[in-house]
């Protein structure tokens, strides 16, 4: 799992996922969570297709995002996941494609309520503001957007603190809490068309927490 953490961390997508793809990763207590190393790596790898205008090889890298593969003994979680950001993803790479009929269908599946958040700051909120702009549901679009912005700014003017009784951290520490942080509030400034604010706070991001890999990736993303 550390091996494909630092493959990912160097951008080495082909590597990570050849060890995801034939290797049995058993649940252990205090384990990492491989699942979403392997989301990880296929997203990314798919953005570095897009890119690239290899639009076939980005779908099936998104599309596989969506997958879980009996081998990392993980289930879909309650709540949607990651589903809005590999929706939303995947629907791109398809209307590059072409394939309008199938872009519609992610684009809707990614605003699906089943894949709403439960905390509205999450970074699926961003991409379901995305998808209804897309969709072009402004409304919506405009609603969420302003809700996920008070959110953010509301949770960037507390002051970090570890709780004492999360004992295991799963909080992150307070660099880990800055640096999500900061990535929100890059999303929200994305939204807001704001490309200088957004890189500000994405590199302030990647400055606390090094581990935070989408923070340099949505620097220079193309997500429209």
């Amino acid at each position: 799992a550390r091996l494909v953490e630092l493959y990912n961390a160097l951008g080495d997508y082909d590597y990570s996922l050849d060890i995801l793809t034939n290797r049995h990763f058993h649940v252990w207590e205090g384990g990492r969570d491989v699942h979403s190393l392997f989301v990880d790596a296929a997203l990314l790898r798919g953005m570095k297709r897009l890119d690239a205008k290899d639009y076939a090889g980005a779908v099936d890298d998104f599309q596989a995002a969506a997958t879980y593969p009996k081998n990392f003994e993980a289930a879909p979680p309650i709540g949607g996941g990651q589903n809005a950001k590999i929706f939303y993803l995947t629907a791109l790479a398809f209307e590059k494609k072409g394939d309008v009929d199938a872009a519609n269908k992610a684009y809707e599946a990614c605003v699906a309520p089943e894949n709403a958040p439960d905390a509205l700051r999450s970074e699926s909120t961003y991409y379901r503001v995305l998808g209804f702009r897309k969709l072009n549901k402004d409304d919506e679009a405009a609603k969420l957007s302003e809700e996920f912005a008070k959110q953010v700014a509301e949770e960037a003017s507390k002051t970090p603190t570890v709780d004492e009784f999360s004992k295991f951290g799963e909080e992150g520490t307070n660099a880990q809490r800055s640096a999500n942080s900061f990535y929100q509030q890059g999303l929200v400034a994305r939204l807001n068309g704001d490309l200088d604010k957004a890189n500000q706070a994405f590199d302030a991001a990647a400055k606390l927490n090094p581990n935070l890999l989408w923070a340099p990736v949505m620097k220079n993303a193309a997500l429209d």
